[in-house]
């Protein structure tokens, strides 16, 4: 036998002048696929380029 569930509602106010700290994690790690990709010049071209505009420090792959 299955029991109904129910949901009740919640309403949330947003105040559209409040300020709040962003902390934006790209500039710190960047996610690829396989780690074997980097073995791959075309990948290493790419990966040059986008350190050199965002300036990551570490870079999180699959497959080691």
């Amino acid at each position: 036998m299955r029991k109904e569930r129910s949901y009740e509602s919640e309403k949330y106010r947003i105040n559209p002048n409040a300020r709040l700290e962003f902390h934006n994690h790209m500039d710190f790690c960047v996610g690829t696929g396989h780690m074997g990709l980097a073995l791959q010049k075309k990948y290493l071209e790419q990966l040059k380029l986008v350190q050199e505009i965002i300036g990551f420090k570490h870079i999180r792959g699959h497959g080691l």
